[in-house]
């Protein structure tokens, strides 16, 4: 009972924080900028801990430690593919996209390729990714919730209203603004339980002996194949992924946009390390994990009192909480930006929260028919954007000129792709629905009429009305 009271004690405090912190910056809100990409004006430390933050969710924390329970090291590969992708944008290109003056990534269609029809249907594409992401960090909540015994749906509900509400309330100034709170919490409570583990724990771990402690995991492991989807899809859709992308839009210069990158890739490869380290000690040490619940949770009910699992826990709901709002703003962005809602007839910044709480409720209703593996979720959210627009994009950050055929002809390529590969299921079909993509690039390119519209100034494309 006491515990419980600590964990809605705990919960309810930060809500206070965060709802009070949603309210700071509402006079600075003036439009969709302001809004969305907090008045262009994020400095390093701010841009960095939401950057962290964004990477903190359900996936890195919940789903590598469940991966590392049943399969060991290999759980390793979807943290590499995140840093992987933050490397690339940490080598210039967060640069390249802060320097592009614009508010989503799929904006890029328009301003380059000048095919308003492929701006949207890459818009709905990574939309339908980013609520997917949010779905699976929603199934991440509710498994945690259970394994404190809180089977009740009333408190994921609320803690799920809760964070619809502060977001819509601040856009991405309530979102940095929580993130710095957030971070700073999650990094203490992690770190202070993985110390205490290390020295603790009576079953000797050693990353010397890796291939024998690899031996220990006798889950059947996923086929080449996936193991290369784990590995690449986290890193592919990070070139163009809006909740990422959007904090480099709002950061004050391009150094400030790579800089945060750079250092946020340090702390992913350091940290990630934590929650896979605590989930292959649970299985090392023969914990059983009950089918639903984390075996990070039950590691540190193992090692600890019970006043830690409390901490740990509302460390990983505010995880969630810090990558969900993230991408709740990525989704209202991208809709509000790419699509009109002037028959609502609301102002711009009210249309925007309308439609980003309208989304939040939504996802929050799909939720409830995803399947539980949160790697699994992810990983299936990013396949479909990388397959059709990832060359299409990456083409247009490097080339100074490119061609709307050459546009279509590489999404048309990606969908070629994976139609084919779903009624023919073949190894590493990721891979070759790529090279479609680039093939259809290519063909699109060469049929390309002799004399293209010229690519536009940087400032071509409005961003606010």
């Amino acid at each position: 009972m006491n515990e419980s009271l600590l964990f809605y004690a705990t919960i309810t405090i930060f809500g206070i924080i965060y709802v009070g912190l949603a309210l700071l910056p509402r006079k600075q809100i003036k439009n969709k900028t302001d809004y969305f990409l907090a008045g262009r004006n994020l400095g390093v430390m701010k841009a960095t801990c939401t950057l962290i933050a964004t990477q903190l969710g359900a996936g890195l924390l919940l789903g590598t430690s469940q991966d590392a329970y049943q399969m060991g090291l290999y759980s390793l590969l979807f943290t590499f593919g995140i840093s992987i992708g933050l490397i690339i944008l940490g080598c210039g290109l967060a640069g390249k996209l802060r320097a592009l003056q614009i508010v989503t990534t799929t904006q890029i269609f328009e301003k380059k390729y000048h095919s308003d029809f492929l701006r949207k249907i890459a818009s709905l594409l990574v939309t339908f990714t980013l609520c997917g992401i949010l779905v699976g960090n929603m199934v991440a909540s509710k498994t945690l919730m259970h394994s404190l015994g809180f089977e009740n749906d009333f408190f994921f509900a609320l803690f799920w209203l809760f964070i619809i509400v502060y977001t819509m309330i601040g856009g991405l100034h309530a979102v940095v603004l929580t993130d710095l709170v957030q971070v700073s919490f999650i990094v203490v409570v992690f770190i202070g339980i993985t110390l205490y583990s290390l020295f603790s724990s009576p079953h000797s771990f050693s990353f010397t002996m890796l291939e024998a402690i690899q031996k220990n995991f006798s889950g059947q492991l996923p086929d080449a194949s996936d193991l290369v989807n784990i590995l690449l899809m986290p890193a592919l859709f990070a070139l163009f992924e809006q909740d990422l992308a959007q904090i480099f839009f709002a950061s004050k210069t391009k150094t400030v946009a790579t800089v945060t990158a750079i250092i946020t890739t340090i702390f992913m490869l350091t940290f990630g390390l934590i929650p896979i380290y605590l989930g292959m000690q649970a299985k090392l040490i023969g914990l059983q994990v009950a089918t639903g619940h984390s075996p990070l949770l039950e590691m540190v009910k193992h090692i600890t009192g019970e006043f830690m699992v409390v901490m740990v826990a509302c460390g990983i709901l505010a995880a969630i909480a810090s990558t969900a709002d993230a991408l709740l703003c990525a989704i209202g962005a991208n809709l509000t930006q790419d699509f009109s809602f002037s028959f609502l007839g609301l102002s711009p910044v009210f249309e925007s929260k309308t439609v980003t709480f309208t989304m939040g409720i939504l996802v929050f209703g799909a939720s409830y028919f995803m399947p539980k593996n949160v790697i699994t979720i992810l990983v299936s959210s990013y396949a479909i954007p990388v397959s059709i627009l990832l060359i299409p994009i990456v083409a247009a950050y490097f080339m100074p000129h490119v061609h709307k055929y050459a546009g279509f002809g590489g999404a048309i390529g990606g969908v070629s792709g994976l139609i084919a590969f779903y009624f023919f299921p073949f190894p590493f079909h990721s891979l070759i629905t790529l090279l479609f993509s680039f093939i259809g690039y290519i063909i699109g390119h060469i049929i390309q009429p002799a004399h293209p519209h010229p690519s536009p100034t940087p400032d071509a494309v409005a961003t606010e009305k």
